[in-house]
């Protein structure tokens, strides 16, 4: 019996312990077969009253994880959106995290159990805290109101009007008298919460400075330079006497909490603050920057420390509960634990991966590459989710990825108007292609492989030979269209050569053309404009035979034309958002699209019928990608995953 429960003990602790790969498979939605990556990381991350553990907020859910080890205990999922906010009750038993899809949700730490859903809040939720003491838990959201609840019985007890643009956070005072709350609107403002009344004097910016407002008579009678852009963070020291506020371009503001006096700007020349944190003493402070942490000293505004390392924007920070450490997570997918004496770090956990961009199967299906955020192209193992290589550029972000017809080149457009071709097997760089300007959004190859097509945001398509660099041809806009591809972070698949390779589709992100082109790839001419969509142009894509052509635009339709005649054929409405891209099967029978809702829709391909619709991102839909045979459709996505749906079943 004792070695039964031994067994059973080892079983269970085990299973507690379950590696990365084993957790980031939990939860699969529907009809999913694996996910790559852990999810972009999406909130403050928090420590446990207790320092035990790590709580980061992703696009998937809450990772907890061990901060001894940095070992993934758990991961608590359930939102429907992306997660904005988590918090940790005083007690360290609860957990409450705050989500896009317009809930609060509680959870107990110890066993990753869901208490319940806190609903109310009419757009997203961008913040939670629980008071000092425990007994309340305040809410801040998008629909510019503030609610307090009791998180034991999930009762509403008060709703506080902010009036501010798109509340974005929220902080107790250390005694609880006072709530600090900012804004997008550029104001940041303290609430009495006994009374829900604004706490003299509110503090608000406007273009150029902060004011201190009389709430009786409504007049600021004096005027303190202060943020002139957003404030992104804001913290109380742990006396409660300063309060401490950071922004996207004018430093760190230091303010006395209880007169609103203006104490001192730390690092006005530096930009990009995107969080703040006080040192458990109180005689430092920290704050996250484009790629590093400033340590300064609280009392003097002295710059002790840079911390560096980070390769992308360090989007938040928090030091341990006994001031001994401080944790970073950053927009390059890694957390990273530094030792606050020596400023070198303890441990990088990776993973985490951002945005994705743009995902690409190469042609026999084994390989799967995904262009992120943080600069990076990953090549997955597309059975076992391994990642096989890692590329990186160290200044430019990765819009489009592609491989050759023969699987022999991958190709990568950057926003800094370059092209990369790489060895896909070794990872090695084989050349750089580049524009004199602009940022390139849609490579394409020829069928052949012999050309490869790119379109940056100037009004001018290039075509390479990828094998030597040389430019073979430039097609113009005629003189009076002067299309330009507005900037947007995800790939934009406007470039699709015909199967047979003598026609190049190209489709326009400018609201004032939103048209298909039609271009002879040989002589360079534009052979016919495609009229018909009201908004721009997101993907354009042929069947695999040549006789159709697909386009998707932000006019929340997709568009079926004769690809030979131009004729159109027919319009598909379901999407309710823009549509961000689309795929034919490899046998042409399907078309796959995706929206800025999340959703994937499927269709008859030949007779525009719906088949069916593919719920499980967090967020904005970048790209899908049939593999060779069309037994699997991936799908990248804003929450930092890539989803491989089965369809073989």
């Amino acid at each position: 019996m004792k070695a039964i429960l031994a067994l059973l003990a080892l079983f269970i602790l085990s299973s507690s312990n379950a590696s990365p790969e084993d957790l980031s498979q939990s939860g699969l939605p529907q009809g999913v077969k694996a996910r790559l990556g852990k999810g972009a990381i999406t909130s403050q991350i928090r420590y446990s009253p207790n320092g035990t553990l790590l709580a980061v907020g992703s696009g998937i859910g809450i990772w907890l994880y061990d901060t001894r080890t940095l070992q993934e205990l758990n991961l608590l999922a359930g939102h429907l959106g992306i997660i904005f906010d988590i918090a940790f009750s005083p007690d360290g038993t609860t957990l409450a995290s705050a989500s896009s899809d317009k809930t609060i949700r509680l959870w107990t730490v110890d066993t990753g159990t869901h208490l319940q859903i806190l609903e109310g809040h009419t757009s997203a939720v961008s913040s939670v805290v629980f008071s000092p003491d425990g007994n309340t838990l305040t809410s801040t959201s998008w629909d510019e109101t503030i609610r307090l609840w009791n998180p034991e019985t999930g009762e509403q007890l008060r709703t506080l009007d902010a009036s501010m643009s798109k509340v974005s956070g929220v902080a107790f005072s250390p005694d609880g008298s006072m709530l600090a709350i900012w804004s997008w609107d550029k104001t940041l403002r303290l609430w009495n919460v006994a009374t829900g009344e604004l706490h003299p004097p509110r503090i608000a910016s406007s273009d150029e400075s902060f004011r201190l407002w009389n709430v009786a008579t409504g007049e600021p009678p004096q005027t303190l330079e202060g943020h002139a852009s957003n404030i992104t963070s804001v913290a109380f020291s742990p006396d409660g006497l300063t309060l401490a506020g950071g922004s996207w371009r004018d430093g760190i503001h230091l303010w006395n909490a209880t007169t609103g006096v203006h104490l001192d700007t730390l690092g006005e020349e530096t930009s990009g603050i995107s969080s703040v944190a006080f040192s458990p003493d109180g005689n430092m402070l920290a704050s996250g920057h484009s790629n590093n942490i400033r340590l300064w000293d609280a009392a003097t505004g002295v710059h002790l420390r840079t911390l560096g390392g980070h390769t992308d924007g360090v989007k938040n920070i928090a030091f341990s509960p006994d001031g001994s450490k401080i944790v970073s997570g950053s927009s390059d997918g890694t957390i990273r634990l530094w030792n606050l004496a020596t400023g070198v770090p303890i441990r990088t956990l990776e993973g985490h991966i951002s945005t994705i961009y743009d995902i690409a199967f190469s042609p026999d299906g084994a390989t799967l590459a995904s262009a992120s955020r943080e600069n990076t192209i990953r090549l997955w193992d597309a059975v076992t989710g391994a990642i096989k290589q890692t590329l990186v550029e160290d200044w430019s972000r990765f819009h489009s990825v592609i491989f050759s017809p023969d699987g022999s080149m991958l190709a990568s457009a950057t926003d800094r108007h370059t092209i990369h071709l790489w060895n896909p097997k070794t990872g090695a760089r084989l050349r750089t292609m580049k524009h004199e300007t602009g940022r390139d959004y849609s490579i394409a190859f020829s069928p052949e492989g012999s050309m490869l097509a790119s379109w940056n945001d100037d009004t001018i398509i290039q075509l390479w030979n990828p094998k030597t660099g040389a430019q073979l041809r430039t097609l113009h806009w005629p003189p009076s269209i002067t299309p330009r591809i507005a900037y947007k972070p995800a790939a934009s698949t406007t470039l699709a050569f015909s199967p047979d390779g003598t026609t190049l589709a190209s489709g326009s992100n400018d609201m004032s053309d939103p048209n298909v082109r039609l271009w002879n790839v040989a002589t360079g001419v534009q052979e016919r404009i495609l009229e018909g969509h009201t908004a721009d142009i997101a993907s354009v894509a042929f069947s695999p035979d040549g006789s159709t052509l697909a386009s998707s635009s932000g006019d929340h339709t997709i568009r079926i034309w004769d690809a030979r005649t131009g004729t159109p054929r027919w319009t598909l409405e379901r999407h309710k958002t823009g549509v961000t891209n689309i795929a034919f099967s490899p046998d042409g029978s399907i078309l796959a699209s995706a929206d800025r809702d999340s959703i994937i829709h499927l269709w008859d391909a030949t007779t525009g019928d719906y088949r069916q619709t593919l719920r499980g991102h967090a967020s904005y839909v970048t790209s899908v990608v049939f593999n060779s045979n069309g037994s699997i459709l991936a799908s990248g996505s804003y929450d930092g995953t890539v989803l491989l749906w089965d369809l073989a079943r």
